[in-house]
């Protein structure tokens, strides 16, 4: 998170950093992210998009200097390295015991970072950031691939709509929806263990699927991406060109 906001500082790219923010804040208020997770990065890892770890972090880190000054970057990574710092401590005493050593305190710092992701999500437009619900998850009986049904809340079929892609790549709103239609999706596949991947976990694109006035998406899994009967993913969409994608918090699913 240091990193990330120095970065930004240095180089300022802020509609990239605003696009990061929002689903940031998103993240955050949906899936009850916490200072505990920020600084457990194998557990967060397990729970949420890795990558969320920056946006978090960068924001965090803007809490931080806010409470304790610009100067607390620097002189935190130094007390971290003093001579007399404990080794091998427990995460959360380790940022108590450097913050409170530069004269600062963390539970001021993180109040500070609640209020500020409460002030940045209330500034996000929802419409831009649709819900998957009644989810269901079936395996073809001829071809083996594994088939993800999520319905998308709050949105309607549009019986007078030509083309569904023309639609999904434009990002364009339905009149009787409560949300803009991203402009793709996408669903990220992992093992059933909670260990972490040892490689990159693959990634599917979905389809918009209209029956009944109900839009859904539907993502196809190769049978082979699959081993055994259960398994763990993450559903997400990008929000607009060029924007990074959104992940749900990770679901587990069987077959």
């Amino acid at each position: 998170g240091m990193a990330q906001y120095t970065s930004f500082e240095v180089v300022p790219e802020q509609v990239r950093r605003d696009n990061n923010w929002q689903l940031a804040a998103i993240s955050w208020q949906r899936q009850n992210i916490e200072f505990d997770d920020l600084i457990n990065e194998a557990g967060f890892s397990e729970r949420f998009d890795p990558e969320l770890h920056y946006s978090l972090g960068d924001l965090w880190t803007r809490a931080f200097v806010t409470t304790c000054g610009e100067s607390a970057l620097g002189d935190f990574l130094r007390a971290a390295g003093r001579e007399d710092a404990v080794k091998s401590m427990p995460a959360a005493i380790f940022w108590r015991d450097t913050t409170r050593e530069i004269n600062c305190d963390l539970d001021t710092v993180n109040e500070q970072w609640r209020l500020q992701m409460e002030e940045l999500h209330s500034s996000v437009e929802p419409a831009r950031f649709p819900m998957y619900t009644d989810i269901a998850i079936n395996r073809d009986e001829e071809s083996g691939q594994i088939i993800i049904n999520a319905v998308l809340e709050s949105y309607k079929a549009d019986p007078d709509r030509n083309s569904v892609n023309a639609t999904q790549e434009s990002g364009s709103t339905n009149a009787d929806a409560d949300f803009d239609i991203p402009v793709r999706f996408l669903v990220r596949v992992g093992a059933a263990s909670t260990r972490l991947a040892a490689g990159v976990d693959p990634t599917y694109r979905g389809q918009i699927v209209e029956e009944q006035g109900q839009v859904s998406v539907r993502f196809i899994v190769p049978a082979s991406a699959i081993s055994g009967t259960r398994f763990r993913y993450q559903l997400g969409f990008t929000p607009a060109i060029g924007s990074r994608y959104y992940y749900e918090s990770w679901r587990r699913g069987s077959l």
